[in-house]
């Protein structure tokens, strides 16, 4: 079960992470910023749970996946376009929370999307599984605010082991590529 209001506060959360990292008020506002926040998560700290994901009410890749989740504040803002046959397209534009030198994506960023992208392409092609590799090779800086595009494709399956490719483009321009290792655990259905 999705909720509306998990998803509202995860948008929130994540405009305010951009806010936090672009703005140059002073500190008495941050002091006081920091102040609320903080009581704010005390009064929401009622009950965590082990796991995101430990209620099977809530759909954990809408809705509190670190990366792809509405609900999630960490989550960069990818969306999937399309997936289907052992092929995904994800696309989206890091804001300057996501930034590392700068101007530019952090890397780890531009690696998780990677991630995201692969594991959706083997989703829609049956598979499921945990990343066993993810070799990323990093063409050119990857610039905030730019669209941006993943591309993977499911190559091949070995037993076990799922084979991908894909590439992250912004326009015509190549920014970066990876390859990818999936491993299908013995008990697991997409």
């Amino acid at each position: 079960m999705r909720s509306i209001q998990r998803q509202r506060a995860g948008r929130a959360l994540r405009q305010l992470a951009h806010t936090l990292v672009t703005t140059n008020v002073s500190e008495a506002i941050l002091r006081t910023a920091a102040d609320d926040l903080a009581e704010l998560a005390n009064r929401l700290e009622v009950r965590l749970a082990q796991s995101p994901h430990e209620s099977e009410r809530r759909s954990h890749w809408n809705e509190t996946h670190p990366f792809t989740g509405l609900g999630s504040p960490l989550a960069p803002p990818l969306t999937l376009l399309e997936h289907r046959g052992g092929h995904s397209i994800v696309v989206g534009a890091y804001s300057p929370a996501y930034e590392g030198i700068p101007g530019r994506v952090h890397g780890g960023f531009v690696a998780a999307g990677f991630d995201v992208a692969m594991a959706w392409a083997a989703h829609s092609a049956g598979y499921a599984g945990v990343t066993g590799t993810l070799t990323t090779r990093f063409v050119k800086p990857v610039p905030l605010l730019a669209p941006v595009r993943y591309t993977a494709t499911m190559e091949r399956v070995q037993r076990r082991k799922v084979f991908l490719t894909a590439v992250l483009t912004s326009g015509p321009e190549c920014l970066a590529r990876a390859e990818g290792v999936w491993i299908t655990p013995r008990r697991y259905s997409a």
